[in-house]
Parts: structure tokens; C-alpha cells; sequence
């Protein structure tokens, strides 16, 4: 892969932890729109209690997943907040010390790594066989 591939491959992933935010957000909203649609009788009150909880688990497992692609896309805020009365602090990226795969790529191309895919998938302190030898036993 060149250069040019790999920074491709960065802003793809960028790309799509920016679009799984916004897609989820606009269902989100609709669903807001529906208002307290679950009724006020134990029954809903008992619903609402666990549907506040799902969704609240839901929204931070997209929010993390969408770190995963790239925490730099979303420093400045744009995380996704759930749609129930109580969400909670707003959630905060994991910062330029947790690096997502869009800004791990990047830094391999700056640091010229990536032509080295070799040695950088073996394990600390295993060196590469010499060209023709025999596999290790």
C-alpha cells in the first residue's frame, strides 16, 4: 500500500465514524419526536425506567465505537447524547492520548512505518527469518 492508499484508508475511517454520529442522531431525533409515548401508568413508568437505561448503554456503545474509528473526529464535541430525561454529563472524546485506527494510520505514514508491515506485526524481541532459512519449529 502507498502512501496516498493509507491515508485514504485514514479518512475513510474518519468518514465513517463521523456518518455513523450523524445517522444515528437524526434517528435519534425522530425518535424524541414521539414524545413520552409510553404512557404514565406503572406499566409505562416501569418501561420507561428500562428503556432510559437501554438507551443510555446504547448511545455510549455507539459513541465508543465511533472513538474506536477515530477519536480526533469528534475532539471538539458532536458525540451522540441519549434522548431521555436524564442522560447524564454529556460524553467527553478519549483525547489525543487514545488514538483511533484513522489517526493510528496517519501516524504511520508521518513516522514512514508504512512500508514496514513485516516487522511491525511480529512480536517485541522476535526478529525476522533470514531470506531462505527454514520456518521456526
Amino acid at each position: 500500500m502507498s502512501r496516498a492508499d493509507l491515508l485514504t484508508c485514514a479518512k475513510a475511517f474518519r468518514d465513517e465514524s463521523t456518518g455513523l454520529i450523524g445517522d444515528v442522531g437524526r434517528q435519534l431525533e425522530k425518535l424524541a419526536s414521539l414524545g413520552a409515548f409510553m404512557g404514565d401508568d406503572d406499566a409505562g413508568k416501569d418501561f420507561k425506567k428500562g428503556y432510559e437505561s437501554s438507551m443510555i448503554k446504547t448511545v455510549n456503545a455507539l459513541n465508543a465505537l465511533a472513538n474506536v474509528f477515530s477519536t480526533l473526529a469528534h475532539e471538539g464535541g458532536g458525540l451522540l447524547v441519549p434522548p431521555v430525561e436524564e442522560p447524564g454529563a454529556p460524553p467527553k472524546p478519549p483525547g489525543r492520548d487514545m488514538l483511533g485506527i484513522a489517526e493510528r494510520i496517519e501516524g504511520m505514514v508521518k513516522n514512514n512505518k508504512a512500508a514496514d508491515w513485516g516487522s511491525s506485526l511480529l512480536p517485541t524481541g522476535v526478529s525476522t527469518p533470514e531470506k531462505g532459512s527454514d520456518p521456526p519449529r
